[in-house]
């Protein structure tokens, strides 16, 4: 195990008014529905993108688009998916309006 494995981040929704921890070892979409939030998902690898969201700070691995991605511009966020984004420090999200479940 590494050491961002053994790490958890504090992850806020913006819209949703919620922080919560959450381990570096699980994907974001799993850890947050453990968390009780309502997500919509399908594919649960990164082909559907309905599960995206904006990253407005932070630093996210991603399996698919592989990648490291970091946030930062609030004008312009970049996207990412949360069944395939893994935190890899504290995180402000804004989900995109079809991401919410119901």
């Amino acid at each position: 195990m590494s050491s961002s494995d053994a790490a958890c981040w504090q992850v806020e929704l913006v819209d949703e008014q919620l922080r919560v921890t959450l381990p570096a070892d699980r994907p974001l979409l799993e850890s947050l529905r453990a968390e009780g939030v309502k997500l919509r998902h399908a594919c649960r690898n990164g082909a559907c993108e309905i599960c995206a969201v904006q990253l407005l700070s932070g630093t996210v691995q991603q399996r698919y688009p592989a990648g490291s991605f970091s946030g930062g511009d609030e004008q312009e966020p970049p996207l990412i998916l949360l069944c395939t984004a893994y935190p890899r420090s504290d995180l402000r999200l804004r989900l995109m309006p079809y991401a919410r479940g119901r």
